[in-house]
């Protein structure tokens, strides 16, 4: 979404909460001119990732975390770039969100699916990507109209074998949660839950180890925006919306920028980026931040919500096996075990018993993190294997 031209104050303006949380962002430098609409942000494999949105090349970008230079550039040769918005990923596979939608009128709504493995590969200066198309469930009318809709979206995740769409609701300062499988064809994004963020949600990212999520926005105050996070952390299912909540004030765009792409990384840290401003008054070139969310975020499992559920992982340390003693449940576990960097070295869906004991001989040693998962709960545990 292209930032209106604006006057802007240099004071932020009162946000009408009754409890502020101010967060100080680190500013780590000014990203690339190649990437002056930095609109959606991806941690992978240890490499940063980003694109433009409306109107810019069919193309991702590794970016330096350090000097925001652009290290290299990979063509979707088979897409265009109406309006990419975001990007979200799972173990196997990156998806491009072409799903702006400023003006409400959009029939043509679009996921791009790619492989991690064609994107990571560096002799490839192109690649394929699959389509999943969609349309909202709730949506009727298609009058266009520009920034006055509630069907725009500029931000997604994965998670359990589904997209999670969070709209950018220009009207109702809310957003609506959908889903949608992650799968080639033409589907319903499905109306899950709303809630007032009382702003327009950006970007969204999800820690892919314990769950949490972090939503990325800004608001309208006066004649200047202020930007901020909401943190959504230990629910159940997709609830997300129910779960313990937090949001955190991060500046104004007047020094931050207009804050659009958001990524969170297994120990809840991560980096937001800006697109590039520029009004009669003042020039502000496309940022680079970084951000450590971990003391905001509770470090009770959602296992603990639910009181009958009992988990026992042992032993912890361990050297060549680990018992995994499972609660009494009718609904079948995914059980995933991670590396430091995330990436899953162990999946296995169990429908039933009540032990599971997993070999490790195969794994080199170090930390892992070990996550239980069906559809009233997540279980987290970190594990050390020596």
């Amino acid at each position: 979404m292209k930032f209106i031209a604006i006057l802007f104050l240099f004071l932020t303006g009162f946000t009408g909460y009754s409890q502020i949380i101010n967060y100080t962002p680190t500013f780590v430098c000014n990203l690339s001119d190649t990437t002056l609409e930095s609109s959606g942000l991806i941690y992978v494999n240890k490499t940063l990732w980003t694109h433009n949105d409306s109107g810019g090349k069919p193309e991702l970008y590794q970016t330096d975390t350090l000097t925001g230079f652009v290290k290299r550039t990979v063509k979707i040769k088979n897409t265009t770039n109406i309006d990419w918005e975001d990007l979200a990923q799972s173990t196997t596979h990156i998806y491009i969100g072409d799903f702006g939608n400023n003006y409400g009128n959009r029939t043509n709504l679009r996921i791009f699916r790619i492989s991690k493995l064609d994107l990571l590969n560096p002799i490839n200066d192109s690649i394929v990507a699959d389509t999943i198309k969609f349309h909202y469930q709730d949506q009727t009318v298609f009058t266009s109209t520009l920034n006055a809709t509630n069907f725009d979206d500029e931000a997604f995740i994965f998670k359990n074998d589904s997209l999670h769409l969070f709209s950018k609701s220009w009207l109702t300062q809310n957003t609506k949660h959908y889903i949608l499988p992650a799968t080639i064809g033409n589907h319903t994004a499905v109306l899950v839950d709303s809630i007032n963020v009382d702003g327009l949600i950006t970007s969204a990212d999800i820690n892919q180890i314990n769950g949490n999520i972090v939503l990325l926005g800004y608001k309208k105050v006066g004649f200047n925006y202020n930007c901020f996070a909401w943190l959504f952390y230990n629910y159940t299912s997709h609830n997300y919306f129910k779960a313990n909540k937090k949001r955190l004030e991060l500046g104004v765009a007047s020094t931050l920028g207009q804050t659009e792409g958001i990524v969170i990384k297994n120990d809840n840290s991560g980096y937001f980026s800006s697109e590039k401003i520029v009004t009669s008054l003042i020039t502000i070139p496309p940022q680079l931040y970084k951000f450590n969310f971990n003391s905001y975020f509770t470090t009770t499992s959602e296992n603990e919500i639910n009181k009958n559920l009992t988990y026992r992982v042992y032993p912890n340390p361990t050297k060549e096996n680990i018992i995994v003693d499972l609660p009494n449940s009718q609904t079948p576990f995914t059980l995933e075990l991670f590396n430091i960097n995330g990436e899953n070295v162990y999946h296995e869906l169990i429908v039933e018993g009540k032990q599971k004991i997993i070999n490790l001989k195969k794994l080199v040693p170090g930390i892992y993190f070990l996550k239980l998962e069906n559809a009233a709960t997540i279980f987290t545990q970190k594990i050390i294997i020596e």
